[in-house]
């Protein structure tokens, strides 16, 4: 098949977005689709991600206007010509901007279209351009606006999180399609024990490091964990780069911090771990959180996230605020001296499938239509 991908951040700076695009153009390479990608340039020059496969990239310059973190707004100079003379069989919109919103327009009743739902748009765009809360209705309205011309445009639209709350009143929503998240499957291999240290805790979080991930809090937690214990020295990897990890980390000094940047192979760091840590505020699915919890890892996170919504699950923690964060830390390290274990064979199930197995199952369902 030729397949375009179409995203309107930049595919060489370290997000869940970028890898598991990545992802599903290696696994297409692999069983000889061609592809061509179109996405924005970097917007962090420092420590960028290697592109490692021969598809075609088209990176649009953007404007990028003040402030932090920055609006920036692709120039897509050419678009609909490239996406003629590809003729692809299938094009795959990756984010509702306006990168993928043209694509949308130029597809609509001429290719066979899928768009995956990363994130509730409204909200992200709400946190990241700080919009005050009596303007927000404007914002949740332009996104919905924004995803009404991808929906007219797709067969169908992928999620891959169980609560449909956000997404049920969208008059679109029979265009939903369930599928399991995806996981590289070199997260389930070699997996190995770590026994606790008593004076030492080591945990992390592993993800592009932004204003929407709210870190600040885990740390507040981690100070009042430290305050509460202080003969046990914490350390706090954020494996992965990102605006706000730096400042967090100076502003922190009691909490030990160490800062990965990208790296092309997470798993040596996340093995270092004893717990794993997610505040994010808005992700839907929380890749980073799968790949841990496949590692073995107990995973702390507040009620967001794929495996949030999955009842009875093992070595998994739900908290609400920091104060209940800092009672699980202690309950499970101290009290039940819980490391991290080898996850029983099949753990994960039928919860996620390979990349290869998406990129299989969402090209099939194109071909039947």
């Amino acid at each position: 098949m030729k397949i375009i991908h179409v995203t309107d951040s930049s595919i060489q700076n370290f997000d869940g977005i970028s890898t598991y695009i990545n992802e599903l153009i290696l696994s297409s390479e692999s069983k000889g689709d061609e592809v061509l990608l179109l996405c924005t340039t970097p917007t962090d020059k420092s420590n960028l991600r290697a592109i490692q496969y021969k598809g075609k990239v088209i990176a649009y310059k953007s404007l990028r206007f003040p402030g932090k973190p920055k609006l920036i707004v692709p120039i897509k100079t050419g678009i609909t010509k490239t996406i003629h003379e590809f003729n692809p069989d299938l094009i795959w919109i990756h984010s509702v901007g306006t990168i993928g919103t043209k694509a949308a327009r130029i597809a609509k009743g001429k290719y066979k279209v899928v768009c995956t739902k990363h994130s509730f748009d409204g909200d992200l765009w709400c946190l990241y351009l700080k919009i005050p809360a009596s303007f927000q209705w404007f914002i949740h309205f332009a996104a919905n606006r924004f995803e009404k011309i991808v929906a007219d445009a797709c067969y169908f639209f992928i999620y891959h999180f169980n609560d449909t709350t956000k997404i049920k009143d969208k008059d679109y929503f029979n265009k939903f399609v369930k599928f399991p998240p995806p996981i590289q499957l070199r997260f389930l291999e070699n997996q190995s024990v770590k026994e606790l240290n008593p004076n030492q805790l080591t945990l992390g979080f592993c993800g592009r490091c932004e204003p929407d991930k709210d870190i600040e809090n885990t740390y507040l937690a981690l100070q009042m964990f430290q305050k509460k214990h202080p003969k046990i020295e914490i350390t706090f990897y954020l494996i992965g780069d990102g605006p706000v990890a730096k400042p967090l980390a100076a502003k922190y000094k009691s909490i030990k911090t160490i800062i990965t940047g990208y790296t092309a192979d997470v798993i040596p760091y996340l093995d270092r771990l004893d717990g794993f840590i997610l505040s994010s505020r808005h992700e839907t699915t929380s890749l980073s959180s799968l790949e841990a919890y496949a590692r073995g890892i107990p995973i702390f996170s507040l009620p967001i996230g794929y495996l949030s919504e999955i009842k009875n699950i093992d070595n998994f923690y739900l908290f609400e605020n920091i104060e209940k964060l800092v009672e699980l830390l202690e309950t499970i390290f101290l009290t039940q001296k819980r490391g991290r274990k080898i996850p029983k064979k099949n753990m994960l199930g039928d919860l996620v499938i390979s990349y290869s197995e998406l990129l299989h199952r969402v090209t099939d369902s194109i071909k039947s239509r």
